[in-house]
Order: C-alpha cells, then structure tokens, then sequence
C-alpha cells in the first residue's frame, strides 16, 4: 500500500472519510438502474406479519449476542445480570451506528466492564475481543455450512467472485483453531501489522487474552453464536417476504451471512453498500428484481437505526454514577 494511502487509513479523520467514500460509491453504483418508482412502490407495500416476524428475530438476536458476551465473561470470571449486558448491547448498539467505525461500541463496552470490575482491564479487553471472535467464527461456520448446502441440494452457486471469497473465508475459519492452540506468541507478532491509530494496544491486549486460552470456545457460548446468526440473518428472508418476495431462503441466509462477513472489514461505513451489493450480487442472478432486494436492505437499517436510538436513549437515562464516557471516535482509551 501506497506510503500516503497507509497514512490516511491511520488517521481516524481519514479513514472514516475513506469509508464514507466506499459507501457512496457502492451505493451509487447499486442504484444506478434502479427504478425509483418500483423502489418506492416497494417500500410503500409492507406485510405486517412478515414485518412483526421480523422485530421478533431481531429481538431474539440481541438476547442470544448477550447470552454470548455473558457466557464469554463467565469464563473470564467476570459476570452480571444479563438486563445489564443486554443495555450495554444496546448502547454499543448505539455507538456502532453513530461513530465512524464498526467497533466504536466497543469502547464503551470496556468503559462499562472497567467500571464493574476495576482492576479487571486485561480480562475485559480479552472478554469484548474474545467476544467478537466467537461471533466471528460462528458466521464463518454458518455460512461454509449454508455454502455445502446449496452445493448438496443442487441449487445455483453464487458467482466465481464470490466463490473466490467464499474459499478464503474458509481460510479463516480454519485458521482460529490453529491460532487459539498455536504456541507462538502472537500478540508480540500481531502489533507489527501497520494497525489504523489505536488499535494497536487493542489487539495486542486481546491477543495476550487469547493466547492464556481461556475456556470461552464451549458448546453453549457457539451455540448462542450459532443461534444469533441464524436469528441476524433470517431478517433479511423475513424482510423479503414482508415486501412479497418468495426467494429460497438457503440462498438469502448464505447471501446474509456473507453480507455480514464482508460488511465488517473496515472499508466502508458500518458495511453500508457492502452488505446490499453482497445481497443483490446473490439474488439478482436467481430471478430477484434489484428493487425488491435494495428495499428489503433499507428496511432492515431503517429498523436497525430506531434501535440503534433506542439504546442512545438508554445511555442518556443511565444514572450518573453508572453511566460510562461515551468511547473516543479516535480510538484512545478504548482497550
């Protein structure tokens, strides 16, 4: 990477200017042929059932990311009442849609542990990383398994571009395994990466809690994992149908869990334009109009944002003396 690119990708300013350029232009490159009256047409035509059905997945997705993070601190030694975490989710919730990036919730969430358990601050650094990477490895799985599926059932494949994608996601997935148990010392290695301001200490810290092996990779804290997923990315099938759409749910859920994959690699605003063009790069080519899937995304962030207010409201009701800074945009003091 170019000396001046690297640059602007470190600097917190740039890089959020960098994202927001990402999004615009793949969304701009999405609606170019879109029929703005269909769209709207859309958008105006929802199924209350399908629409309700939808809500309750979503609320079912928050309950299994807490029951996750709880299962996770548990195995740090770290615990709290789950309506407490699951305020913490939604005021991370919050933060992740309003700060220029797709871990600024973060930062709270290990301003809220450090003030339940001082002194604790490697143990929540290593719960929020350990956390994400749980929830990670569990959408790798998921979709490499919805991926076998399609390939079983004899059902079309996604494009090459994707397969290519699909082929290193598995990768990954098999890589955690080999990083978890792996003796080398990969926090010493992982902070010679050129990381973006901040993320440094945070990645190391995470890693040092990574390599203690903490019994945080159970059955019950994947199948929380495996049981969000499936909740998150049925939202998208519920959403279709909500606007009359009848696609192959495998398909939406592989297209979703790959939306959700790519849409968390720090390129574009909060996967904005990323998530959608994974969506219609999956679902034009089976028959879907580009109207129907574009207005099925939109729906799904429409809600996500009143949710996203939802926990802002809960942080300015939080009483003063539990209620934590909110975390710094630029990165500083967030692990």
């Amino acid at each position: 990477m170019p000396t001046r690119m690297l640059r602007l990708f470190r600097s917190s300013r740039g890089a959020a200017f960098l994202r927001l350029a990402v999004s615009g232009l793949l969304l701009a490159w999405l609606l170019r042929q879109v029929a703005w009256t269909a769209l709207w047409a859309q958008m105006r035509h929802v199924d209350a059932a399908w629409l309700g059905l939808a809500l309750l997945s979503t609320v079912a997705a928050f309950v299994f990311t807490t029951w996750r993070w709880r299962a996770v601190l548990q195995a740090l030694g770290l615990d709290a009442p789950p309506t407490h975490l699951l305020a913490v989710v939604l005021i991370t919730f919050f933060w992740n849609h309003f700060l220029p990036t797709t871990v600024g919730g973060d930062g709270y969430r290990f301003l809220w542990l450090r003030g339940r358990f001082p002194g604790r601050d490697k143990a929540a650094a290593a719960g929020i990383f350990l956390d994400r990477l749980v929830g990670y490895w569990a959408l790798m799985l998921v979709h490499v398994a919805l991926l076998g599926g399609l390939a079983l059932t004899g059902q079309p494949l996604p494009p090459p571009m994707l397969l290519a994608v699909d082929a290193a996601v598995l990768a990954a997935a098999l890589a955690v395994p080999v990083v978890w148990f792996g003796p080398w010392p990969w926090a010493r290695w992982a902070v010679r990466f050129p990381l973006p301001q901040g993320w440094r200490q945070k990645v190391a810290q995470g890693l040092a809690g990574l390599t203690a092996r903490p019994r945080v990779l159970t059955g019950r804290t994947l199948a929380y994992a495996v049981l969000f997923v499936l909740a998150q990315s049925g939202l998208q099938f519920a959403y279709l149908r909500a606007l009359g759409a009848r696609p192959p749910l495998p398909a939406v859920l592989y297209a979703a869990t790959l939306g959700a994959l790519l849409g968390v690699l720090p390129v574009s605003l909060n996967g904005l334009g990323v998530f959608e063009g994974v969506m219609v790069g999956v679902l034009e080519p089976l028959g879907w109009p580009r109207e129907q899937i574009l207005a099925a995304a939109f729906l799904a962030r429409g809600v996500n944002l009143l949710l996203a207010l939802l926990g802002g409201l809960l942080y300015a009701l939080a009483p003063p003396g539990r209620q934590m800074p909110a975390p710094n945009p630029h990165g500083k003091g967030a692990a």
